[in-house]
């Protein structure tokens, strides 16, 4: 019988950002370790201080990183939910030699606080 548990390795986090422009930020970075697969699964939750947009995303990756280049097993993040007040505001991730790096894009620049779930699972 198969054992169910993280054994093999992985994290979960938990952050914020308040984010004041209305362009794409970097919030987050994690380091991806060579020979590893790892999979995220994000969620961000949004809400400009004044109420007036709030925005829900949930977001899921897997990462190979071997030697010098990192790579998604998929063309992009696999989008499971999306949920906002304007189209202006998005999620992204840059991935570079050794790690990746969440954006938020707020609606307009205004001050907006970001929470950010991270469930990340390697072997």
């Amino acid at each position: 019988m198969a054992d169910a548990g993280r054994k093999s390795g992985g994290a979960d986090d938990i952050f914020t950002a308040t984010v004041s422009v209305g362009t794409y930020q970097s919030v987050k970075t994690y380091a991806i370790a060579s020979g590893k697969v790892f999979r995220y699964d994000i969620i961000f939750l949004a809400r400009q201080l004044d109420g007036s947009h709030r925005a829900m995303f949930k977001r899921t990756g897997v990462f190979y990183k071997s030697g010098a280049s990192v790579s998604i097993q998929d063309k992009t993040w696999h989008t499971d939910q999306t949920i906002k007040s304007s189209p202006s505001l998005d999620v992204k991730f840059l991935l570079g030699v050794a790690d990746i790096t969440l954006q938020v894009k707020n609606a307009v620049a205004s001050p907006t606080i970001w929470l950010g779930k991270v469930i990340i699972d390697t072997i």
